[in-house]
């Protein structure tokens, strides 16, 4: 066990990196790389060191006798952007908080349950493979079709909820409007172009413009929440932040690929390939499609089923909560995932074993885990209050059980792409199946045993989550050697 330590060095105009493994008393270099101080450096060093070019750094960048390669390095550069983005986050939501009322997040997280389900379905999941395609012109058609996809469907949904629109919300005991529908079916598209464009960057190896693309997302996001806010704009305010922040993200990315796709364009752009790629990943919407509905109500369902059952703001501090309990998932967790998606794949095309990587990640993903939902659990009703302000101290109550939950998506979230690159899809929607059912279950089960008391139901229902998790992890690594 030691600790890796990166020490650069600004020298004769050049920066000097060098990795070290601390042992003890011993040194050993790892790892030692030199770059020439141009306008471009910054996008070709590792993301902590670019941060701060000038200096001598010290930076302990991770425990127990891991190797700096360059899956690690890319890890760096996706997690950067996300820390970034989520502490914005975690600057805006005091504020947010002030301004806003809980019912107002609890639509929020009604207009994100409908947007989410539905924009990640209305890709067919064609976005999937443009990582795993061999070929560009494949990848190239997989974008288009992706896209397509998406604004077909999205079309479709605005259409049918014009007319129909007034049989779900009445059940939801939500108000049937115009704008709301309008911003359901804007942000479905959004999310289509988002998905074919971020998985065309992780292909491409451009996890710079990636991690950008998160910050862009979580300022434009925060401010113009904030903004519509402080002009009166509560009802929809939250959700224009989210309209917003989907636009600009989509917007960076094309800029930042328009050359790729323009010249992509001429080449593969026919029919022919377009639908070479449709049935080459057919597999996709018949296997994966399925899987991903689950996957994606597992998680947005909760929110539904709690407008059914409870209040408005109690959605609304399940809201708060969830997204705070979330973070280091979407920070650590969704990091290595992007990473880890092309990493798997080099592996298995390589012939190589997965499970020495998959263990190592484990481990270290549960000392995290443990530490941070073990902290974020004892102090969440004061931290809440102090932060928040007085009106959301009840969901840092709530918060005490909803870790346990985040935990468990900390757990395992990142890991399901062996299961895809290994071919076992049944397994995954099994997996998925189990987890939406039994979410569904612990929580009408759960209403029922405590006599509708929605902080006990949660707590049911977060301890029921871990345990399919745990045993989906050990499918998992069953399969990671196969």
């Amino acid at each position: 066990m030691g600790f890796v330590c990166v020490v650069a060095c600004d020298v004769d105009n050049e920066i000097k990196i060098v990795v070290l493994r601390l042992i003890g008393v011993n040194v050993v270099i790892l790892w030692k790389e030199k770059y020439k101080k141009t306008n471009s450096f910054k996008s070709n060093i590792p993301f902590f060191v670019s941060i701060y070019p000038k200096y001598v750094i010290l930076y302990v960048l991770y425990m127990f006798n891991l190797k700096l390669n360059e899956f690690w390095r890319n890890i760096s550069i996706v997690s950067g952007g996300y820390v970034i983005s989520q502490l914005i986050v975690i600057i805006a939501i005091p504020i947010l908080s002030r301004i806003y009322h809980p019912e107002n997040f609890g639509l929020q997280s009604i207009y994100l349950s409908f947007a989410l389900i539905l924009g990640s379905l209305f890709t067919l999941k064609y976005e999937l493979p443009i990582v795993f395609a061999k070929e560009d012109k494949e990848s190239f058609s997989l974008v288009i079709l992706t896209i397509s996809f998406s604004a077909l469907f999205s079309l479709v949904f605005f259409t049918l909820f014009l007319f129909f629109g007034d049989l779900i919300f009445n059940y939801l005991d939500l108000e049937n409007d115009l704008i709301l529908i309008f911003s359901i079916f804007v942000t479905t598209l959004l999310i289509g172009l988002l998905s074919a464009l971020l998985q065309f960057n992780n292909k491409k190896k451009k996890f710079s413009v990636s991690s950008s693309s998160n910050i862009i997302q979580s300022v434009s996001n925060a401010l113009g929440a904030i903004l519509f806010g402080v002009f009166g704009v509560l009802k929809y305010g939250l959700i224009y932040g989210y309209l917003l922040s989907y636009s600009f993200s989509v917007i960076f990315l094309f800029f930042s690929n328009y050359k790729t796709l323009l010249f992509h364009y001429k080449d593969y752009a026919n029919i022919k390939n377009f639908k070479s790629a449709f049935k080459e990943y057919v597999k996709y919407p018949k296997i994966i499609l399925p899987t991903t509905l689950f996957s994606i109500l597992s998680a947005q369902i909760i929110p539904i089923l709690l407008q059914i059952l409870y209040t408005p703001t109690f959605v609304g501090y399940f809201a708060m909560s969830n997204r705070l309990s979330l973070l280091p998932s979407i920070v650590i967790g969704g990091a290595i995932g992007s990473v880890l998606r092309t990493e798997v794949s080099i592996l298995e095309n390589e012939s190589k074993s997965i499970r020495p990587l998959f263990l190592s990640l484990v481990r270290k993903m549960f000392v995290i885990g443990i530490i941070l939902y073990s902290v974020l659990g004892i102090i969440s009703p004061w931290l809440f209050k102090f932060a928040l302000g007085e009106s959301w101290y009840n969901a840092g109550i709530l918060n005490q059980s909803v870790v346990l939950y985040a935990f468990s998506i900390f757990m395992t979230q990142c890991f399901y792409d062996i299961l895809l690159v290994k071919k076992q899809y049944k397994v995954y929607f099994y997996i998925q199946l189990s987890l939406f059912v039994i979410i569904i279950f612990s929580l009408l089960l759960g209403n029922y045993l405590f006599n509708k008391n929605p902080y006990h139901t949660i707590s049911f229902m977060a301890g029921c989550v871990f345990i399919v998790l745990m045993v989906s992890l050990k499918i998992i690594y069953n399969f990671s050697e196969d």
